[in-house]
């Protein structure tokens, strides 16, 4: 995806610089409602296409292939895939596509030779379908010219991570999708840099996602904020520790990542309503 790395360049600085071989585009955008009991052409386009279906209920024929679609569903269409919609009797049908065009400097992925191209789904599904409705909503506005420029930015971040979704083999066991939760993967990552110094942001980061919606995608699945989950992992951890191994306090503090042993014993309290030495002696006092 990159190359040319520069470290003598002509103007005698010491510099790293890499360029991206690369480039995503924007081919078309448009929102279309479709009356009840609609049929549409058949088509095919040079790009790909990103549809998300904003209201109502009918199918996609993809190459003779029929599939049930309703509102909240994303669905993407690979170049030259031929394909049509319907519209169910009693619903309009209403849908954003998004075409966009990718070049990157690597060898087509093997799953990508004529296979369907998998909708995204779990988690990734709900992101997805919430930066798009809002999109929508915005291009639904009176003021064309300003809808799309204030869903510009939105879409392209949108497309990126869809670029992502399709250039990824589909997962296996270990996988995000066999996951299929948001806050699965958070707790695990949290699992696996228990000792780490980590943040909403950072974390964040990891999903490719803005800090408050991460936060509340996983406050709804869990019931509890990153901090409280991080919290309550690393002090159920530090029970663990004080009972069946012989590390002193200090270290069981450093080994849940908290160096500081007053706030640690603090937090441990809070948790469980006796100090880390009341832990280690049975819950009585020394």
């Amino acid at each position: 995806m990159y190359s040319t790395v520069l470290s003598a360049p002509p103007d005698g600085l010491n510099r790293l610089q890499w360029r991206a071989d690369s480039e995503v585009r924007i081919d078309l955008l448009g929102v279309v409602s479709f009356p009840p009991g609609h049929r549409g052409a058949l088509h095919s386009h040079p790009f790909w296409e990103l549809i998300f279906i904003g209201a109502g209920e009918g199918a996609i024929v993809r190459e003779g292939v029929r599939q049930n679609i309703t509102r909240g569903d994303i669905l993407i269409v690979r170049p030259g895939e031929r394909h049509q919609f319907w519209s169910s009797e009693g619903d309009i049908l209403e849908q954003m596509y998004l075409g966009f065009s990718f070049d990157f400097d690597f060898e087509e992925p093997a799953h990508l030779r004529g296979a369907p191209i998998r909708s995204p789904s779990g988690a990734f599904s709900e992101i997805l379908a919430t930066e798009l409705r809002a999109s929508l909503e915005k291009l639904k506005r009176n003021d064309r010219a300003e809808a799309v420029a204030a869903a510009r930015g939105q879409l392209l971040s949108v497309v990126s991570r869809v670029i992502g979704h399709i250039t990824t083999p589909p997962a296996d066991e270990n996988g995000f999708e066999a996951k299929g939760s948001l806050a699965r993967l958070a707790r695990e990552y949290l699992h696996t840099n228990l000792r780490g110094k980590i943040t909403v942001p950072s974390m964040a980061r990891e999903f490719c996602l803005s800090p408050q919606y991460f936060g509340e995608v996983f406050k709804r699945e869990t019931g509890l904020s990153i901090k409280e989950y991080q919290r309550n992992l690393r002090m159920d951890k530090a029970m663990e520790l004080l009972g069946s191994t012989s590390l002193s306090i200090t270290e069981v503090a450093d080994a849940v990542g908290l160096e500081d042993l007053a706030y640690f014993s603090r937090l441990f309290k809070l948790r469980f309503g006796i100090s880390p030495r009341q832990a280690r002696t049975g819950g009585v006092a020394v």
